[in-house]
């Protein structure tokens, strides 16, 4: 019995000696993270209101830890730096202003002053002319009475070609100058068509400019497209009738405003006082006054209120002069224009279920408006910016970092960091903008085995972060901070050998034949006792 239980010790020391040589030869691998992709593709935001970065800024291959960086920017695609966002701006001007001579001039003053302050501001600007005519309005004064000669057009419908590009956006300005005191050579006065000056105007803007609309023109048109001026009427059906023309030249007209918002054209004018309509109406045949009409509500109906205008940005002369409008106010709305604030913004970036399977989430920027809420449900958070100015940056930082070094079921695979960007926000028009952006930055876990006996240590960081200071609401910072990461200090300083190395393997298989000799030779000399 005493020899039968030093067999069974004899074994268990064996199978502890076996069981030690099994964990030697236990898989293990030098791993690393690799960078596939550093950078999603560059987001450019609609009519160059700004653009979308998503980048890798650095990443810590051995520990399996990236840096990542959203970027909004709200800065054109093209612009240049000191010269400002690439705009066209064109002025609707009515062509019966050259009949008055002084007063034209004044409008050729004022317009040289505004040019020039635009130029002078931002050299990527071009300006334009819109001139608006109509059909031919010929009246003449008999004593109190007034009618039309037989030159005279009152009973032609306007049409959509009752204007003319008098000079296409130049930065030119001596070109520019020249086609406006040139305009309407012939001194003809028209009934004007303001709706037949929008749809021109529209017409003539680059596709990809930045467009800014001023309409100098500070009374209610006398006809729209498939409107005429002439109206047969008596006593007793004049006003009917008139109701009748000016709803509809209201209705015309103020849809294009609105197109004008659908096309995202920036828009100021002056506008009409409220008496504009207020005016006399003779008969054709005879020139007797018929009837003062009260056109005050159809006014307010076409262009709205200061407080709540139709469309744009309104400015009145019996507010202010002129010259304060079109030198002071115009000229700060088209440079504010230039790029337009962004407000609400929310950009919805969804993860990839590769990256919330294999890798912790976490936000660096503390003070960033962060909504991880429905990350773990959904993949996806969302980073709330409440306003970006003109020529501003916002940046988020955020670092994913692998859970499992050495998870073999994604050796080798490229993970992307997220399926889609979403993009939204409300332009400086109000209107509301959705973007995607399906292309992501991407990583690859890699693995080679263990075979030698040294384990250098490799664990050392020497990518560059530059961490660029975060900068919501002012011009973009430049002023930018290169931290080195140094190396893990918790790392053994020195070379340790690795399980399963070749010595350890040969004194476990020496030892494992010994054993199992000395196990036999017990065993057969019990058999001999029996």
């Amino acid at each position: 019995m005493k020899k039968l239980s030093k067999i069974f010790r004899l074994a268990f020391v064996l199978v502890a000696i076996l069981s030690f040589y099994c964990v030697s030869f236990a898989d293990v691998w030098d791993t690393t993270l690799e960078v596939v992709k550093k950078a999603s593709n560059v987001k450019n935001l609609e009519n160059n209101q700004g653009r979308l970065t998503h980048e890798i800024t650095s990443y810590d291959k051995k520990a399996g830890e990236i840096k990542l960086r959203l970027t909004l920017t709200n800065t054109a695609e093209n612009s240049e730096e000191g010269t400002g966002t690439p705009t066209e701006i064109y002025i609707i001007l009515s062509e019966n202003l050259t009949i008055n001579e002084d007063n034209y001039k004044n409008f050729c003053a004022h317009i040289q002053i505004l040019a020039k302050k635009v130029f002078d501001k931002n050299p990527n600007s071009k300006i334009g002319i819109i001139g608006m005519k109509g059909p031919i309005y010929d009246w003449v004064e008999e004593g109190d009475k007034r009618r039309p000669t037989e030159n005279d057009q009152g009973s032609v419908d306007g049409t959509e070609n009752d204007s003319e590009v008098v000079i296409k956006a130049t930065n030119n300005y001596e070109e520019l100058m020249a086609a406006l005191v040139n305009m309407n050579s012939a001194k003809q006065e028209y009934y004007v068509n303001l709706q037949s000056a929008l749809i021109t105007a529209q017409k003539t803007f680059s596709k990809d400019a930045n467009k800014i609309l001023i309409s100098l023109y500070d009374r209610v048109p006398y006809v729209s497209v498939g409107t005429h001026d002439k109206i047969v009427y008596t006593k007793d059906t004049a006003e009917q009738l008139i109701i009748e023309k000016t709803t509809k030249l209201v209705e015309n007209t103020k849809q294009e405003f609105l197109n004008l918002k659908k096309n995202g054209i920036n828009f100021i004018q002056l506008r009409p006082s409220d008496t504009d309509l207020n005016q006399p109406w003779n008969d054709y045949e005879t020139g007797e006054l018929i009837l003062n009409f009260d056109g005050t509500e159809y006014v307010r109906d076409l262009y709205g209120t200061f407080d709540n205008p139709t469309y744009g940005k309104m400015y009145s002369l019996e507010v202010e002069s002129f010259t304060k409008i079109v030198t002071e106010n115009i000229y700060e709305d088209i440079i504010s224009s230039m790029n337009s604030v962004m407000t609400d913004i929310k950009i919805r970036e969804y993860l990839t279920q590769e990256i919330m399977d294999n890798f912790t989430f976490t936000i660096d920027d503390a003070d960033a408006d962060v909504d991880t809420s429905n990350l773990a449900k959904d993949r996806y958070f969302v980073w709330n910016i409440n306003q970006l100015n003109p020529g501003s940056m916002a940046i988020l930082n955020y670092t994913l970092k692998i859970k499992d070094m050495q998870n073999r079921d994604i050796f080798d695979k490229i993970i992307s960091v997220n399926d889609k960007i979403d993009v939204s926000y409300i332009d400086g028009l109000g209107n509301d903008k959705n973007e995607t952006e399906p292309s992501s930055p991407q990583v690859k876990l890699t693995g080679k085995q263990v075979e030698n006996n040294t384990n250098t240590n490799t664990n050392q960081n020497t990518n560059t972060n530059a961490n660029t200071n975060r900068n919501v609401n002012n011009s973009p910072n430049t002023n930018t901070n290169t931290n080195k990461n140094t190396a893990d200090n918790t790392t053994a300083p020195t070379i340790l050998p690795k399980t399963g190395s070749k010595i350890l393997i040969a004194v476990t298989l020496g030892v494992a034949i010994i054993g199992g000799f000395v196990l036999y030779v017990n065993y057969r000399k019990l058999d001999d006792v029996k």
